[in-house]
């Protein structure tokens, strides 16, 4: 009530842009290197790393042979145009 809070909300519906992307690399040294290398963002990178924890160790695995660190991922992104 505007009245009572002097505040006022609209509810403002956007179009929501699903898209599917995939990124695939090797990590040499850093996982968050190879993320933006591959074109992720530090959010993806990181649920990446929770998705594959339990396969792969991203501390000892990759400083004992990076050339066989090379993850693969297809993930949806959602994205609303402003207005």
């Amino acid at each position: 009530n505007v009245k009572e809070t002097g505040f006022e909300a609209d509810t403002i519906e956007r179009p929501v842009d699903i898209r599917t992307n995939g990124a695939h690399g090797r990590i040499d040294r850093s996982l968050f290197e190879a993320g933006t290398a591959a074109g992720m963002t530090d959010r993806t990178t990181m649920d990446m790393a929770g998705i594959f924890e339990w396969d792969i160790d991203f501390i000892q695995d990759v400083h004992q042979d990076p050339s066989e660190v090379r993850p693969s991922l297809c993930y949806r992104s959602h994205a609303s145009s402003r207005m």
